[in-house]
């Protein structure tokens, strides 16, 4: 019963990146008409960053007060933050001194980037590719609550 739990939440989340990246490219190229290639490299920078946050932030105690679905949400509200601001620097530094360019060269600096974004976490990551089972957050939560 766990493994069909497990994948019905493989999807759902397969699903809501699919539907994010997707309504990313469409608000870039629709109301910006920037084609930006690297859109799904800084979303699975995010989902990175949401690891490294969830495991500093317990490291550290800082959540310690907090039951575990609260440490879960502040974790995914701070690493949406991160994202965000790293999104806006990525477009001051790369999209926004190609504005009056021609669309091929903001393409060519936007893959460019996804690549740059991509090699950086084959970096800290090298094993990232590899499937893993993703921690049961909220049926251990849930569990602890009915016992």
């Amino acid at each position: 019963m766990s493994e069909i739990i497990q994948q019905l939440m493989n999807a759902l989340l397969l699903g809501c990146n699919y539907a994010l990246i997707a309504m990313g490219f469409s608000l870039f190229f629709g109301a910006l008409n920037v084609v930006h290639f690297s859109h799904g490299d800084v979303c699975i920078l995010g989902s990175f960053l949401l690891l490294v946050l969830y495991k500093v932030l317990i490291a550290s105690g800082l959540l310690d007060f907090l039951p575990l679905v609260g440490k879960v949400l502040i974790t995914i509200l701070s690493a949406a933050l991160l994202t965000g601001v790293i999104g806006v620097f990525f477009e001051k530094v790369v999209i926004k001194p190609f504005r009056h360019a021609p669309l091929l060269m903001v393409l060519v600096a936007t893959v460019a980037l996804g690549t740059i974004i991509r090699e950086t976490l084959r970096l800290f990551y090298p094993q990232g590719a590899t499937p893993r089972f993703s921690p049961l957050f909220f049926l251990a939560e849930a569990f602890l609550l009915v016992t």
